[in-house]
């Protein structure tokens, strides 16, 4: 047996709030659809204990992430590589680093998150009771890939429950999809189809608890259906159909109470290293675009590019112009459920090749965990350029990765592996 506690808590901003994840988001935020929130998971099983945080924002970025899990390692008495903090990346919330000449975090938001995240994760540890865990594997296929429809997308999708006797204390969703289905017009707080998933898993099995989304190989992934609440809806209904036809038709496979965790170090070199004429010929051409900016949409987006252009001449002018993205691949085993996990948005291609490496149906790949960096593209978008390896460094990030990151990826995952 395995002592588990969960929680769930309202970390909803008050308004008035910036929104981010579209630079074309124009207008204030206009209220709540649906709650934003962090759902817990603590497990104990022989001396070993993982913590998993599930938020319904965009991304979190490395140093909250690094300073949580600090704080949470040293109150719960447990390790830091066994805590895992992962945003769901719903494009109609909070959530930071802030896309460039987007909006700005709340300070009050910020302050009010941190103490319901240790207050949270306090209470799911103190409530733990004995528990029996069970993993499925089921598909899903409401997404598609948005750089090329034929190319395909990541289809696994692995869940957990988490009961205490006939009781659901949690479920655990590792899908592979954008939670975009709301486009920028949109300016209500939501989490997107997810929260439509939930509702649909409350309905069906006539019951409410905490319901850990993790999202995946999403990098290159959006839903076939965006525009409204009502795309919404059908998304994470779908999803949720999907999901329930495993669960109902297939036995889960019990999971012994076995923990281990480890992490692995990624670099992954930057592109373009530039001088100081370089930065400044950068600036000026950027300064020029958004002087010739015809329309709103070209203003928005110029104006974020601009600003970029002046914090690379700040950084070489103070030598602060990093080599290489350092960052690390963060890795759990529950059982025979294992979590890999990445503060970058991995592409499908690179997912199922981690699958296939890793061989098992119970991986789940999460992509915005323990921070975020920007994107950990293929090959072939390299090859093809667009916006996750031409301009995505411009809107939140420092400088363009190499073209071969994935295979820089691979070879600290097989270190991993060896260990």
């Amino acid at each position: 047996m395995i002592l588990a506690g969960t929680y769930s808590t309202d970390i909803t901003p008050k308004l008035p709030v910036d929104l981010n994840g579209y630079i074309l988001r124009f207008g204030e935020t206009e209220g709540v659809h649906d709650p934003l929130l962090a759902n817990f998971l603590y497990l104990d099983a022989s001396d070993k204990r993982i913590l998993l945080i599930s938020l319904d924002i965009l991304t979190i970025n490395n140093e909250l992430a690094d300073q949580l899990r600090t704080q949470l390692s040293a109150e719960l008495e447990m390790d830091k590589d066994g805590i895992l903090v992962a945003a769901i990346h719903t494009h109609s919330a909070v959530g930071s680093p802030y896309l460039r000449n987007v909006g700005k975090e709340s300070k009050e938001w910020l302050e009010d998150f941190r103490k319901k995240i240790i207050k949270g994760s306090k209470i799911a540890k103190e409530s733990a009771v004995y528990a029996e865990l069970e993993a499925y594997h089921a598909f899903s296929s409401v997404a598609v890939n948005r750089r090329n429809p034929d190319r395909g997308i990541d289809p696994n999708t692995p869940f957990i429950i988490v009961k205490n006797e006939e009781k659901i204390l949690a479920w655990l969703i590792n899908y592979n999809c954008h939670p975009v289905c709301l486009k920028e017009d949109n300016l209500l707080i939501s989490a997107d189809y997810i929260y439509y998933l939930r509702e649909f898993l409350y309905k069906k099995l006539n019951s409410r608890f905490p319901v850990l989304f993790f999202n995946g190989g999403s990098g290159d992934i959006d839903p076939k259906r965006r525009g409204s609440f009502a795309e919404a809806q059908l998304t994470g209904e779908k999803l949720g159909e999907e999901i329930l036809l495993a669960y109902e038709a297939y036995k889960g496979e019990k999971l012994i109470p076995d923990i281990f965790y480890q992490t692995q170090s990624l670099e992954i070199p930057y592109a373009w290293y530039p001088t100081l004429k370089e930065a400044e010929e950068n600036l000026k051409r950027h300064n020029e675009q958004l002087e010739s900016s015809e329309t709103k949409e070209d203003k928005k987006i110029n104006g974020a590019f601009l600003i970029w252009a002046e914090e690379i001449l700040d950084r070489v002018k103070n030598s602060r112009v990093p080599k290489a993205l350092n960052t690390e691949i963060h890795y759990i085993k529950l059982g025979k459920v294992t979590f890999l996990a990445l503060p970058l948005e991995i592409f499908s291609s690179i997912s199922l090749k981690t699958r296939k490496k890793i061989n098992n149906p119970f991986c789940f790949i999460v992509s915005y965990g323990n921070g975020y960096s920007g994107y950990l593209a293929d090959k072939a978008a390299y090859h093809e350029g667009g916006y996750e390896v031409e301009q995505w460094h411009k809107y939140a990030g420092i400088l363009p990765q190499v073209s071969n990151s994935e295979d820089i990826f691979f070879e600290a995952l097989d270190k991993l592996r060896e260990q």
